[in-house]
């Protein structure tokens, strides 16, 4: 199957069961659901959540490896039409950052909101004019941004309230895996130029369990089904980061071509020519 063809089919076929996990997750919230002991009663709703929720995990897996490991991904680094979203998605993380601040004494969600903070730096220098271009500064608030996710992990595994494999941790803990992979995969696309295709798979799997957790969990918070402030306060940057991603699935799934590195060679030679040209012609131009 041709590329493009390829990627389009497992984002739609992740999106449809994202779709339809966030559904379940909800109804499962509201009506199947013991808070006291953070598990769900054995029902029809939990157990179709559960095999579309893990069919979303493998299909993330299985297009990492649907894709040609001998062939090199790129994209552009202009971020083109994707400016606005970006900016948009940074701005919400600032509000997030600013509620995670003010409706909380919590230690570490005051510390992971400086991740978020290191993120959202990162989206609104993607949305400038050198959007991805290779720079050490976007690497390194890229790696600062874990501090959200390991501080998140941390604080649910710690709170001895709660089973340490209650639902909402275990759930919490498929994303944090998933979000802290996804930037290592992500600056490693900074440095190098080019996009691995495990990139790929975990902006797949970030997608789809961050933003089916964060969104069934603040339907149930506002709705009474659950009562944790502060882990409603975590989903709320964790449903704008997962937003983010998607925005990337798609400026991925519209502009991603994939060539082998002699390939890569001949239709990049051309652009380097011209470049040392310009530069040439400029040079003489000022003696």
């Amino acid at each position: 199957m041709d590329f493009k063809k390829k990627i389009n089919l497992l984002f739609k076929i992740t999106a449809i069961l994202t779709v339809l996990s966030t559904a379940l997750l909800t109804l499962s919230f509201r009506w199947c659901f013991n808070s006291a002991d953070g598990y769900f009663v054995t029902s029809a709703p939990p157990i179709i959540f559960s095999i579309l929720y893990f069919g979303g995990i493998i299909i993330s897996f299985v297009s990492t490896f649907a894709l040609d490991k001998n062939q090199i991904i790129k994209t552009k680094n202009e971020i083109g039409k994707m400016q606005i979203p970006y900016i948009a998605i940074a701005t919400s993380l600032a509000f997030s950052v600013l509620a995670c601040n003010l409706l909380s004494n919590d230690s570490f969600l005051s510390i992971g909101s400086l991740g978020i903070g290191a993120f959202l730096i990162y989206a609104i220098l993607c949305s400038a004019k050198s959007g991805y271009a290779p720079s050490p500064l976007k690497v390194l608030l890229l790696y600062a941004s874990v501090v959200f996710p390991l501080l998140m992990l941390f604080a649910n595994n710690t709170n001895y309230l709660r089973h340490i494999n209650s639902v909402e941790n275990t759930l919490t803990t498929v994303f944090t895996l998933s979000f802290m992979s996804y930037i290592l995969y992500e600056a490693k696309r900074i440095h190098e130029g080019a996009h691995s295709r495990w990139h790929f798979g975990l902006m797949l799997l970030t997608f789809h369990s961050g933003l089916s957790l964060s969104t069934a969990y603040i339907i149930a918070y506002l709705t009474k089904s659950v009562d944790e402030p502060i882990r409603f306060l975590q989903m709320i940057p964790t449903f704008f980061i997962s937003f983010f991603v998607v925005f990337e699935l798609l400026r991925f799934i519209n502009e991603a071509e994939t060539h082998t590195q002699e390939e890569w060679n001949e239709i990049e030679a051309p652009e380097e020519i011209e470049l040392e040209v310009i530069e040439n012609s400029s040079e003489e131009s000022t003696q």
